[in-house]
C-alpha cells in the first residue's frame, strides 16, 4: 500500500510517496522541483501570474505521471503561503485538481506550522527538552514551539518568505553583506513566549536565514557574516 503527500509551495512543489510495511512509514520516492509559482505576483491586485501558473503546471503534470506509476491508496495535497494570498487562487486549484485527480486544501498559516512542526518532531533527530522549529519558505516563515514531551504549545505563520522579499525588494542578485528583517510583536509577547518555553534546540529549515530573539522582536537576517 502506498501514500503520497503534494505540497504546493511558492517556491517549489515537493512530492513524496511511502508505503507502510509493520506499522512503519518507508519513503520510495522524494522530488522537489522549483515552480516559481510566487515569481511575479501582483501584490496590488494579488493576482498569480499566468506564466507561473502554467509553469507550476505543468510540474504537476509530472507529478501525475510519477503517481501512476504506483498504486496510491491515499493522496494529500495541499496549498500554502502565495495560494491562500492571491484572489485567483480557484483558477489555479480548479485546474491543479484535475490534473492530479483529487482535492487540493488551501491550509492557513497556522495549520502549515502545524504541520511542519509535526513532520520535523517525526524526521529529525531530537535533542530533550524544549525546542523552536522554523520553516523558512518561499512565500512565509512558520514556527512550532514544542515542550520536552513532544506537545506544539505554539505555531504561528508570518507573510515573510525567500520569495516574497525577493519580490517586494527586487533582489535579483545574490546578497552581499548583510540584509535584517525584523518582526516586531506585541509588546511583551514575544517575552512571555520565550520565557514560558526555555529553548534547548532550535531547529531551522533553512540554512541562508539566522534568527535571533530580543525582547519584543525576532529578528531575521539573512547573508554572509
Amino acid at each position: 500500500m502506498y501514500i503520497a503527500a503534494i505540497d504546493l509551495g511558492t517556491n517549489s512543489f515537493r512530492l513524496l510517496i511511502a508505503k507502510i510495511e509493520l506499522n512503519q512509514i518507508i519513503f520510495v520516492q522524494k522530488t522537489s522541483i522549483i515552480t516559481g509559482l510566487g515569481k511575479d505576483f501582483d501584490t496590488n491586485n494579488k493576482l498569480l501570474s499566468k506564466k507561473s501558473i502554467s509553469r507550476s503546471l505543468k510540474v504537476l503534470k509530472k507529478f501525475s505521471l510519477t503517481l501512476k506509476r504506483f498504486q496510491i491508496s491515499s493522496l494529500r495535497a495541499v496549498a500554502t503561503s502565495v495560494v491562500r494570498n492571491s484572489d485567483n487562487s480557484q483558477d489555479f486549484i480548479k485546474q491543479a485538481s484535475s490534473i492530479l485527480n483529487t482535492k487540493i486544501e488551501i491550509i492557513s498559516g497556522k495549520k502549515e506550522a502545524e504541520l511542519t512542526t509535526i513532520g520535523v518532531l517525526n524526521s529529525v533527530n531530537i535533542t530533550p527538552g524544549n525546542k523552536i522549529v522554523v520553516d523558512i519558505g518561499g512565500g512565509s516563515t512558520e514556527f512550532g514551539i514544542v515542550d520536552e514531551n513532544e506537545k506544539i504549545n505554539f505555531e504561528c505563520s508570518i507573510n515573510l518568505g525567500v520569495v516574497s522579499i525577493a519580490e517586494k525588494f527586487n533582489l535579483r542578485k545574490p546578497i552581499s553583506g548583510e540584509v535584517t528583517f525584523t518582526l516586531q510583536t506585541e509588546p511583551g509577547k514575544s517575552r512571555e513566549i520565550w520565557q514560558n518555553n526555555a529553548i534547548n534546540q532550535e531547529v531551522f529549515c533553512h540554512e541562508e536565514v539566522k534568527i535571533y530573539r530580543t525582547t519584543d522582536s525576532i529578528r531575521f537576517k539573512a547573508g554572509r557574516d
